[in-house]
C-alpha cells in the first residue's frame, strides 16, 4: 500500500480534529473550532467551511458547529448502523421538541456508551452530554429502560437516560435516548411512547447501507 503524503496526512488530521472538536466544547463560529481542534485560525477557518460545504460539519438550530451528515453516516457505518443516519437528525429534533429534554443517539458495547449525534434541550432540560459513558450494567432487552451512567468510572458523576434499543450488530446496540433529569414531571410512559413511535419513524424509513 502506497503510503499518504504528508499534505493528505495533515488534512486528514485536521479534519479528524475538526469533526472531534464540537462534541467536548459548543463553538458557533469557524474561528472557535480551529482553536478547539488546536489550529491555527487561518488554516483552521477554512477547513471549517470546506467541511461543513462536505456534510462533515453542520450547525444545529442554535447555529453552534457539530458533526455533519457524511460524518454521521461515515461513523455510524463503521459500527454498522449506517442504514439509521439517513434519518437520525430529523428523528432526534422531533423527539427534542415532543419531549423539551436533551434526545440523543448511543452506541452501546458492553458496558460502554458511545454518544452520537443529540438535539440538545432547551432552558432547565438544557443538558449536554458526554461522548462516553460507563453503564451500570449492560443492555437488557430491546423495550424501554432507564439506564444508569457514570462519566470515566464507576465512582464518576452520575446520570441517567430513558433509552429504547433501535438496532443490533454483533456486540452492539444502537439507541434513541433522552435525558430526562432535567424534567422531574416528564412521566416514563410519555418517554416510551415518544421512543417507540421514533423507533417505528426508522424502521419505515431505512435504506440501504453503504
Amino acid at each position: 500500500m502506497t503510503e499518504s503524503s504528508p499534505s493528505h496526512a495533515r488534512a486528514v488530521a485536521l479534519f479528524a480534529a475538526l469533526t472531534d472538536a464540537p462534541v467536548d466544547q459548543l463553538c458557533a463560529q469557524p474561528s472557535a473550532v480551529a482553536r478547539a481542534s488546536g489550529r491555527p485560525v487561518s488554516t483552521g477557518r477554512r477547513a471549517a467551511a470546506e467541511a461543513e460545504a462536505v456534510g462533515l460539519l453542520q450547525r444545529d438550530i442554535d447555529m453552534t458547529y457539530r458533526r455533519g451528515p457524511l460524518a454521521l453516516r461515515i461513523g455510524l457505518s463503521a459500527m454498522g448502523f449506517g442504514d439509521l443516519a439517513r434519518m437520525v437528525d430529523p428523528i432526534l429534533i422531533e423527539l427534542r421538541r415532543s419531549l423539551q429534554v436533551t434526545a440523543c443517539l448511543a452506541v452501546a458495547e458492553g458496558r460502554g456508551l458511545h454518544i452520537g449525534p443529540f438535539s440538545l434541550g432547551r432552558g432547565p432540560a438544557y443538558i449536554h452530554p458526554s461522548p462516553d459513558y460507563l453503564m451500570a450494567s449492560p443492555i437488557d432487552g430491546d423495550g424501554p429502560e432507564t439506564l444508569r451512567l457514570f462519566e470515566g468510572s464507576d465512582q464518576g458523576r452520575s446520570s441517567a437516560i430513558r433509552a429504547l434499543v433501535i438496532g443490533h450488530h454483533p456486540a452492539r446496540h444502537c439507541l434513541l435516548a433522552v435525558f430526562p433529569g432535567a424534567d422531574p414531571a416528564l412521566q416514563s410512559a410519555e418517554i416510551d411512547t415518544a421512543l417507540r413511535r421514533a423507533r417505528a419513524r426508522l424502521s419505515q424509513s431505512e435504506t440501504p447501507d453503504i
